[in-house]
């Protein structure tokens, strides 16, 4: 089987020196890529929960903004509609857009994050919709 008798083996062992069958090389392969295996799940579920604690994160901050703006009461004194963007950014560093809408005698107020793709128009998109009351006079 070996090229090894025993007694070659035995002085190969006694100085601290082995040689591994083949079934022992594979053993050690196979160990080493579960191991690695592991090592590649745990970054992948690490990677998901960040990006989920980052959706989440967003999502609070454009809800926040949103009621922030409705219970202003004057909205254009919190944000420029000229540029449609808040001073702050989203935790992947875009702005996060503000839009107003018309819709019958409200006003539509949309604050939006581009998400973690960056583009704006895409379904991973955060947003959160507020209806504006108009003043009573």
């Amino acid at each position: 089987m070996s090229w090894l008798d025993d007694r070659e083996r035995k002085q190969l062992e006694f100085l601290g020196l082995s040689i591994a069958t083949a079934d022992q090389r594979r053993r050690k392969a196979t160990g080493i890529l579960l191991g690695m295996t592991g090592l590649l799940c745990a970054y992948m579920v690490g990677v998901y929960f960040v990006e989920q604690w980052q959706v989440v994160q967003t999502r609070q901050q454009v809800v926040r903004w949103a009621e922030q703006l409705t219970h202003t009461t004057d909205a254009l004194e919190v944000y420029d509609p000229q540029g449609d963007y808040l001073s702050e950014q989203d935790v992947w560093g875009k702005p996060v857009r503000v839009k107003v809408e018309l819709a019958g005698k409200h006003l539509l107020l949309i604050v939006s994050s581009d998400g973690p793709d960056k583009q704006s128009g895409t379904k991973d998109d955060i947003t959160a919709k507020a209806r504006i009351e108009p003043p009573q006079p």
